[in-house]
């Protein structure tokens, strides 16, 4: 983890390191000792949490202040239905309140889906919370939950899923090409979407064999990765149907990260984005150009490359090895 950071530090693009999980406060001191490495090489960071130890006010304090004393500025919450079934609710105000009174910014993040009991107003109006409530530094939104394994477990209203109506509203991915993970095993991924562990082609490589560097220029040398960047999983799934009218993507997704995960699970849609990807290549590239605005030295030779998905998940698999 240290090491990642090291090498993190030496990329002039690389600005936060988030710690997430799983959950990172069972990291314990190391999570502090990390934060502080953080800190002296010039990154900021940032703790994604269910605010398990938060049990009380003084305890919340206590765990905090050391992290805020290495450099802690920033603290993110987890809650909602499922998330209470282990950590009540209390301890998300406590956790929420405790870094406010040390200056940090707090976010929670509420889960959202169909006939949920359990509100953002419902942590609002929690006592812990009175003090904080409206305070600038307490953000408090709602977020879609979406299923790991059971895909089809979690429901979503009509009125929020992803169809030819709404799908102007639908924003390319923010985290593919911006972001890289390290997960425990040292593999690195290109995004730190929901789904990226169930999806091969997101992993680029491992800190045993290269560094992070080299894994983030080969992954910006990915065709799919960039139109990712530049439109969005949702609208290739839709650009996708026009050329196989099977392909089932209307009212299907409510979650971007869901979409990803089907746009490279899906047979159909890999087998046209296997055979049609060059259709869309040169606007891709430009569009992306234009948002960069990278030098022209710089930009990425799609004319030769093959296409940018295997044509079978087992050759993704291989690939991702």
């Amino acid at each position: 983890m240290l090491d990642a950071i090291e090498q993190a530090a030496e990329m002039a693009s690389m600005k936060l390191v988030v710690f997430s999980g799983g959950e990172c406060f069972m990291l314990e001191d190391e999570l502090v000792v990390a934060v502080a490495r953080c800190t002296e090489r010039g990154l900021a960071s940032r703790c994604v949490t269910n605010g398990y130890w938060a049990k009380s006010a003084q305890a919340a304090h206590a765990r905090l202040e050391p992290l805020y004393r290495a450099g802690l500025r920033e603290i993110n919450l987890s809650t909602g239905d499922h998330h209470q079934q282990f950590v009540p609710v209390e301890r998300i105000a406590y956790g929420a309140a405790a870094a406010i009174g040390l200056g940090m910014n707090a976010v929670v993040v509420v889960e959202r889906e169909m006939d949920r009991t359990f509100h953002a107003q419902g942590l609002l109006s929690h006592p812990a919370m009175a003090a904080i409530r409206d305070h600038p530094n307490l953000i408090v939104f709602d977020s879609p939950w979406m299923a790991m394994e059971d895909r089809d477990s979690v429901r979503h209203g009509p009125a929020s899923l992803t169809n030819h109506l709404n799908i102007h509203r639908r924003a390319p991915c923010e985290s593919v090409l911006d972001t890289m993970v390290v997960n425990p095993r040292g593999e690195v991924g290109a995004c730190c979407g929901l789904t990226r562990e169930q999806i091969p082609e997101m992993q680029i490589g491992s800190l045993e064999e290269a560094t992070l560097v080299e894994l983030a220029e080969a992954a910006g040398n990915d065709f799919l990765k960039i139109w990712l960047a530049v439109e969005g999983p949702e609208h290739i799934l839709a650009w996708a149907s026009t050329i196989d009218p099977r392909i089932d993507w209307e009212n299907r997704f409510n979650h971007h990260c869901d979409a990803c995960r089907a746009l490279y699970d899906d047979a159909l849609v890999r087998d046209v984005l296997a055979h049609h990807w060059r259709e869309r290549r040169d606007d891709v590239l430009y569009r992306y150009r234009l948002a960069h605005q990278k030098p022209e030295a710089e930009w990425p030779d799609q004319s030769n490359r093959h296409a940018p998905i295997a044509s079978s998940r087992q050759e993704a698999m291989n690939h991702a090895r």
